[in-house]
């Protein structure tokens, strides 16, 4: 079994992982005892890279106008994880600087998270925010309204991703089994 995440901001709750059944399990699973471990998870890691291009596609298409600056910051990475291979697709900091008009520089991803979910008054309530608002805007009315693109991109290309993963699984794996002549 392998896991495909599509969790669109670095640091928040993933969606939940994505289940599907490898067809040649057995062959995988002496590779994974012969090889170690970053070799062995190339092939599913490949397979899922191809899966998040349907995703990062849809991300920027869904992206409001005056946001299109921050597409770049738009990528997929591998988790770190030893046990089992996955990889995150979405919004990721620390890639760019954002200057307003004032010159204020931002975080393209903060701009992101702000007009995805919402500021002050406007924030969406079944988002699960780590930080309460803070005391001396707790009154503020207004902010900028939640229009929740990044979720929308996400049930969009969500099927596509899969069947991109189904189909690309099998040639991945048999050129990895090639590759490596397991037999």
């Amino acid at each position: 079994m392998g896991t495909y995440s599509n969790n669109p901001y670095a640091g928040s709750r993933s969606r939940g992982p994505v289940t599907f059944e490898i067809k040649h399990q057995d062959k995988l699973d002496d590779i994974f005892e012969k090889l170690p471990a970053q070799y062995a998870k190339k092939p599913v890691i490949a397979t899922f890279r191809k899966g998040a291009n349907e995703v990062k596609k849809a991300m920027r298409s869904e992206l409001p106008g005056y946001l299109k600056v921050t597409k770049k910051i738009i990528s997929a990475k591998a988790g770190k994880s030893k046990n089992y291979p996955s990889l995150s697709v979405g919004f990721f900091g620390r890639k760019a600087i954002y200057v307003n008009s004032k010159g204020q520089q931002w975080d393209p991803f903060m701009l992101v998270y702000w007009h995805n979910y919402g500021t002050l008054a406007n924030r969406q309530p079944g988002h699960p925010f780590k930080k309460a608002r803070k005391a001396k805007s707790s009154n503020m009315q207004g902010g900028i309204r939640p229009r929740l693109f990044v979720e929308k991109a996400i049930q969009a290309s969500h099927q596509k991703a899969l069947q991109v993963v189904e189909n690309e699984f099998e040639d991945q794996l048999m050129k990895f089994l090639k590759k490596h002549a397991v037999q």
